[in-house]
């Protein structure tokens, strides 16, 4: 049953994909007008194809959903977060970094950010980022991670 529901969910998500001009060449031109709610709606998109391994199509989606809306940091977030998984760090950071600065308080981006500099190597900096985002606020699963990064870093 929920593999049908799943299904349903994504099949209408590429049709409103479709609806919309989805993989159109107006990924890098941004709307004259910010479209937030169609921006999300991008965004859910590049989640669902986070979610079926298709990075490439999430970067399109997100890129699209930020030439919907160029102040829209989930957006940047989750794409800075798939380019991290393709191990394309210059962009991760960058996208990280850029949902930062629309969202300061967003635990999660921090979060996120430690794990890159966790990743990269770049121990103080990866402890700050989590020492910030344990301030700012976490779920209880990323909290409990958190935690135990920073734990491991200051060995």
């Amino acid at each position: 049953m929920q593999g049908r529901i799943h299904q349903i969910v994504v099949l209408s998500l590429l049709l409103l994909c479709l609806a919309a001009g989805c993989g159109q060449a107006e990924e890098s031109t941004p709307t004259s007008t910010p479209d937030p709610q169609l921006a999300h709606q991008y965004v859910n998109l590049g989640l669902v194809r986070t979610n079926n391994g298709d990075y490439e199509g999430a970067i399109t989606a997100f890129g699209i959903a930020i030439s919907k809306d160029p102040q829209h940091a989930p957006a940047y977030l989750n794409r800075g977060i798939v380019y991290g998984r393709m191990e394309q760090y210059t962009e991760s950071r960058a996208d990280i970094e850029k949902a930062i600065e629309l969202e300061p308080d967003n635990g999660t981006a921090y979060y996120m950010r430690g794990h890159l500099h966790k990743d990269l190597g770049e121990r103080e900096q990866a402890i700050a980022d989590f020492e910030k985002a344990l301030e700012l606020g976490l779920s209880s699963s990323k909290t409990e991670t958190a935690e135990e990064m920073l734990q491991e870093l200051q060995r």
